[in-house]
């Protein structure tokens, strides 16, 4: 019986952010970056955060300004990836400070 290698649990996360990047990154007709738009529609989909409060309009900004290094008003799957580890590390925040 052939027994297949699983995926490495990191790899396939990665694989995960990757292709969650470019699904909302394509629904504005773009490949590598994402428009506010669709960061916006992305945190109400895949975190479960309505943002049409201006409380949610506030952090889409603190987010573009944050993450969009460039200042080209959108966010890179690079700039993307910087926002995803800082939002990791603040899940865990009291984990890390032991």
């Amino acid at each position: 019986m052939c027994s297949e290698n699983p995926q490495p649990k990191l790899f396939d996360a990665v694989g995960t952010i990757a292709d969650i990047f470019f699904r909302y990154s394509a629904r504005d007709g773009r490949k590598n970056t994402m428009t506010k738009k669709a960061v916006k529609e992305l945190f109400e989909d895949e975190l479960g955060t309505k943002l049409n409060d201006e409380y949610g309009q506030q952090a889409i900004e603190a987010l573009m300004s944050n993450f969009d290094a460039d200042g080209d008003c959108e966010i890179s799957f690079e700039e993307f990836m910087k926002f995803v580890g800082k939002f990791g590390c603040s899940m865990f925040s009291d984990d890390l400070a032991e």
